[in-house]
Order: structure tokens, then sequence, then C-alpha cells
């Protein structure tokens, strides 16, 4: 299944776009939070809700945490890890991702599993070198 958006009903939703003709595309936070719906899934009917707004805020903090930044601009012509806000989710509000909804217990199993097994898989291959080396 295809990975599928829109954004008619977040308010003022065409400032949401840059670029000009063919190049014209999502801003990188709402890009990033498309891609991000499919960890952290989204409220009631596939939308980013007012309700659901706090918790896909906490879920993002937490996935930035185990994962680092998801997104980033530009300071001084040096590009930087932004940091996402609770005004970025709140702009967003009204945002639609084809993405099943994920009840908190499930994205908690899912997001330590996954940096978990990273971790572990890291460890396994450096135990790996080591006996290799011996």
């Amino acid at each position: 299944m295809s990975l599928n958006w829109d954004i008619s009903k977040v308010e003022n939703h065409e400032e949401l776009f840059v670029g000009e003709g063919d190049e014209r595309r999502l801003d990188g936070i709402t890009e990033a939070f498309v891609w991000m719906s499919m960890a952290t899934g989204l409220g009631k009917g596939w939308s980013l809700d007012l309700d659901f707004a706090p918790e896909f805020f906490a879920r993002v903090k937490l996935l930035e945490k185990l994962n680092g930044h998801i997104a980033t601009h530009v300071v001084d012509g040096k590009r930087v890890p932004y940091e996402i806000s609770v005004e970025d989710v709140l702009r967003r509000v009204g945002l639609h991702v084809n993405v099943s909804p994920v009840s908190r217990a499930q994205f908690l199993k899912n997001a330590v599993s996954v940096d978990l097994d990273r971790d572990k898989r890291k460890a396994e291959t450096a135990r790996a070198e080591r006996l290799a080396a011996a």
C-alpha cells in the first residue's frame, strides 16, 4: 500500500508548500510528519486532530530521543538539527495520512523494540569481529 497524505484540512495549508511548479513540495517538517506517522500512528480517522496533537508531539519527541532529530534547517549557512515544537504539531492539525492508529502501548513497544534491536545488532557485530580476530 502506498503512503498517501492530504493537507487540505490544515488551516492555511498552501503555506506548507515550498518551491514552484515542478519543484513544489511539502515543507520539511510536514514531510517529516507524514513519514513519522507510520511509526507514531495518527488519531481517529487517519488524521492529526486537536485531541491527538499532544500525544503525537510526545511520540515524535520520544522518537527524536531514540533516533535523533527528524528535521534540520539552515542557520548561518550550516544545516543544523531542528527542534520540533508543540507549535509545529498544532500548525499541522488536519494532516491526513493513510496510516492506522497505534495505541500508546503498541507505539512504545515498537519504538523501544527497534532501539533495543539496533543496539543488540551493534553488540553482536562487535562480538563477532572480536571472535574472528582471536
